[in-house]
């Protein structure tokens, strides 16, 4: 399984937008900027984020972009679900009649068991989580010499 850069970009613009929580909207240029992305890359992956109801736009002088929700009550589930279009690694498991072996099929089990993994350590972190940890990398560290 392997992440897309659809679901990379998204998840540190909704970072950078946690990191801003209750500051007012911010502009995507400047996220696009700080963070290295297409500014046109970022507004395609903007339209899958405000329509799911994650992100909303404001226009004008003040205008930008702000979470829906408070950065605690979204996790990492929701933000991969959403960018990657569900939490399946293969096809079969998301529509299992879609595979005739499907009643004999063991291997199935596995790919049920690495999902059910995977989505539970997603869930179980929270986009405040990782806006604390993106806001203590950014800090630099003090050095000391002797």
């Amino acid at each position: 399984m392997r992440i897309s850069t659809k679901t990379r970009y998204g998840t540190r613009f909704l970072i950078e937008l946690a990191c801003q929580y209750g500051k007012g909207p911010v502009y995507m240029k400047n996220i696009a900027r700080s963070e290295g992305i297409s500014e046109k890359y970022l507004s395609q992956i903007l339209i899958t984020l405000r329509s799911a109801g994650l992100v909303e736009g404001f226009r004008g002088m003040n205008g930008g972009y702000v979470l829906s929700r408070p950065p605690s009550e979204i996790t990492a589930r929701e933000i991969v679900s959403i960018l990657e279009g569900g939490l399946s690694i293969i096809d079969c498991t998301q529509t299992p009649n879609s595979c005739p072996r499907q009643p004999q099929c063991s291997s199935q089990d596995i790919w049920r068991k690495i999902e059910k993994t995977i989505s539970s350590v997603l869930e179980s972190i929270t986009l405040e989580q990782l806006a604390y940890q993106h806001q203590d990398k950014k800090e630099p560290k003090p050095m000391y010499h002797i």
